[in-house]
């Protein structure tokens, strides 16, 4: 179901300049779709970092942490397993013997929250060193959503291999950003480098010496030194300055 309401979701995604703002716009263009209880979950457990969005209620998120729920939770070993969707929900139990008794009882437990019917769409698979994806789902029972499925499958797939790449397009940008030096702490960095103190620095760029500090202290901050040299060292490293 390619619309120009998706289009136009393109279109708000590409210009989005704010991280935060990435999920309100992303909720609201599925439940227009009939998504209303869908999941985003991506684990890198070398960083130990997980994104995690929902419409889902608040307190079901808190009792799933507190309960340890990913530990059973058959979305990360069955779904992120492939990138063929799988139809997931309390309605779709009966299709899949195999899954333990806990799995099928966090299952239930989860479609008190409306979750009736879904499907997954992993934008990684397990066995990397990141993985995760989408668990898509809706409030509809399993009749009504097969009716819907066809229809929105494939557009769902396409926005959420989208919203996970823009997300990491803006992270990076912010990351960027935070680490930017201007000009003058780059020439207070750069003239460290080259042997100076703090006085010839100032002297050399007609500042105060509080003035240098001042822009040491911000280069540093940026740069996540610890100390004055640590940030000409990855100043450095990371090219913003040549000595």
């Amino acid at each position: 179901m390619w619309t120009a309401q998706t289009a136009d979701f393109l279109t708000s995604l590409a210009r989005l300049g704010n991280p935060d703002e990435l999920w309100p716009l992303t909720e609201t263009f599925l439940n227009s779709l009939g998504l209303t209880r869908s999941i985003y979950v991506y684990n890198s457990p070398s960083t130990g970092e997980t994104r995690f969005w929902t419409s889902l209620p608040e307190p079901w998120c808190r009792h799933y942490a507190d309960r340890g729920y990913a530990r059973i939770d058959p979305f990360f070993a069955y779904c992120c397993s492939q990138f063929e969707p799988i139809f997931t929900g309390c309605d779709y139990l009966v299709d899949y013997p195999f899954l333990t008794q806990a799995e099928r009882s966090f299952i239930r437990e989860a479609s008190e929250t409306g979750f009736q019917c879904g499907f997954s769409a992993p934008v990684r698979l397990i066995g990397n060193e990141s993985f995760g994806g989408w668990n898509f789902g809706s409030n509809l029972e399993r009749r009504e959503f097969e009716r819907l499925y066809p229809e929105i499958a494939d557009c769902a797939q396409l926005i959420g291999f989208c919203i996970h790449e823009r997300y990491a397009q803006l992270l990076e940008a912010e990351a960027m950003a935070k680490s930017c030096l201007s000009q003058r702490e780059s020439e207070c960095i750069l003239w460290l480098a080259r042997g100076l103190r703090m006085q010839e620095i100032a002297d050399r760029l007609t500042l105060a010496p509080v003035t240098v500090e001042m822009h040491v202290r911000k280069a540093r901050r940026k740069l996540g030194a610890t100390t004055a040299t640590h940030a000409v060292a990855k100043a450095i490293l990371e090219g913003h300055i040549r000595p």
